[in-house]
């Protein structure tokens, strides 16, 4: 199916209140279990760091339920 939504990453991004500093984090990755081991949750991790970087990021945390 062109076009349909097979991942999603959600990123939160957390300014400090004591410094300028800025830390992201990474608390929802999924793939949708028909599209696993093509490199989709890769890339999603990739986009991430890419993002975080672009924020300002000093540090990016991952939440994982597993």
């Amino acid at each position: 199916m062109q076009g349909a939504v097979v991942g999603v990453a959600v990123l939160h991004r957390n300014a400090s209140l004591y410094s300028d500093s800025v830390a992201v984090r990474l608390a929802t990755l999924a793939v949708a279990q028909t599209h696993r081991r093509q490199g989709i949750g890769r890339a999603l991790v990739t986009a991430s760091e890419t993002w975080a970087r672009a924020q300002g990021a000093e540090t990016l945390h991952l939440t994982s339920g597993h």
